[in-house]
């Protein structure tokens, strides 16, 4: 199942570890917890982290050795496992709670209509339908939903914070074990900032807006309508903000623990890694008919390949230089454009359609800015792939009527690293 799609079913969640015993007050705070189906929902944080962690960055170039890649997997269970989530959550509300502050919402939750709502809430966030959640979608498109319901599900996103908190979820994990990396490794070795984007914005808005549809959909309108008097006291805010708040930090916590306890293997691995990346040599090649030259690692292998569009086949050229052990690519395209498509739409534009054509399923844009070289207009993109353990990035230009790119495939690990600039800066355009 898609990490993504367990991350934005969880709108009162929160990671939290402990295991002392609770006071009166804490009791009192459990109770409400349990009652607005914090408790339900915090045993789905062990496959979220669990999920997550194996794509971070860092920690993905340790899976090129299986075994260190089985004992960082040990490391990461452990501590997910070790965890007394709901407890600590207690705990640490119970700091902050004031009977009246969560009154009104309490009330509500004892109510019919607020038995009703967590327990959807509690279903749909339920690794048992997140398939069927999944695939509602397909539901939607036969039987749209009102505008007046999606008008109401878009504001319990939007009231709930649930899209800025499903992004930062994955973030604070990221944080947490860069964090832990940087606090425990011996000696200077290159550590990825936490990823940015992984899931963008537009992407994750039309999972939860999906999600939240196949969650409610045997609410009423007037149902949701209720709901949201509820969601918009500024109490229920404050007890909203407040378990976020120490959701973020725990997540942190815990993975800073994960790369604390991983950093040694992390360390070899990362040293390791760098020495072969960095041992590449580039060399000029000019690439035959395209007009442009690049510095390539080795001898590229040229293939071609043929796309079909309304005004003719077009012919691609690639030159690619793979390094199968180290999970590499490095290659240069080229191909022209018929008259017909120069001449229906401006430079930018189309490069904007050849940047769409890339993503896919397990590749998503998360970087995307205008460059130029000699005055012609290209761009600099970068694309997530396999949820951010991987990475693509493109420099890609349009010289007349040809397209010109130099791309890069490899761990998200060497994403922000300088070798990789050595690569796209060789870029030069020949007569």
């Amino acid at each position: 199942m898609d990490p993504l799609n367990r991350l934005i079913r969880i709108v009162f969640l929160l990671l939290c570890i402990a295991s002392l015993p609770l006071s009166a007050g804490e009791e009192e705070a459990e109770e409400f917890l349990t009652l607005i189906g914090v408790k339900d929902q915090v045993e789905l944080y062990p496959q979220l982290i669990s999920l997550y962690v194996q794509f971070d960055p860092n920690l993905s170039i340790l899976q090129i050795d299986n075994a260190i890649g089985e004992r960082v997997t040990e490391i990461v269970e452990s501590n997910i496992s070790n965890m007394e989530y709901f407890t600590f959550v207690v705990k640490s509300f119970s700091r902050l709670y004031r009977g009246e502050k969560v009154a009104r919402y309490r009330e509500w939750a004892k109510s019919a209509l607020g038995r009703k709502i967590t327990q959807m809430e509690m279903e749909a966030s339920s690794p048992e339908t997140a398939f069927t959640a999944l695939m509602y979608s397909e539901t939607l498109q036969e039987n749209p939903p009102s505008t007046r319901r999606e008008e109401l599900i878009r504001r319990i996103i939007e009231i709930t914070g649930s899209l800025d908190q499903a992004m930062m979820l994955v973030k604070s994990i990221g944080e947490g074990i860069y964090t832990g990396l940087q606090g425990a490794v011996t000696r200077p070795v290159f550590i990825t900032q936490p990823a940015r984007g992984i899931i963008p914005q537009g992407v994750l808005d039309e999972s939860l807006l999906v999600t939240f549809l196949y969650g409610y959909r045997e609410a009423t309108a007037e149902e949701l309508e209720l709901y949201l008097v509820v969601l918009e006291d500024e109490n229920t805010q404050w007890v909203l903000s407040t378990l976020q708040t120490i959701n973020q930090e725990m997540i942190r916590e815990v993975c800073a623990q994960i790369g604390q306890e991983a950093a040694p293997y992390f360390e070899k691995a990362a040293v390791e890694f760098l020495a072969e990346v960095e041992s590449l040599s580039y060399t000029e090649y000019k690439v035959a008919g395209g007009g442009f030259a690049v510095g390539l690692p080795k001898e590229p292998e040229r293939t071609a390949q043929t796309i079909p569009t309304e005004v003719g086949d077009i012919e691609v050229v690639l030159e690619v230089c793979e390094y199968q052990d180290l999970g590499l690519t490095f290659l240069a395209a080229f191909n022209l454009y018929p008259e017909a498509i120069i001449t229906q739409q401006t430079p930018y534009e189309l490069l904007d359609k050849s940047v769409a054509g890339m993503a896919g399923t397990d590749k998503v844009l998360v970087f995307k800015e205008k460059i130029s070289i000699k005055g012609y207009p290209g761009y600099d993109v970068r694309f997530s792939v396999f949820n951010g353990m991987m990475f693509m990035r493109d420099t890609l230009f349009l010289v007349g009527n040809k397209l010109i790119q130099v791309m890069f495939n490899g761990p998200a690990y060497l994403t922000d690293h300088p070798v990789l600039q050595r690569f796209f800066n060789s870029l030069q355009l020949i007569e």
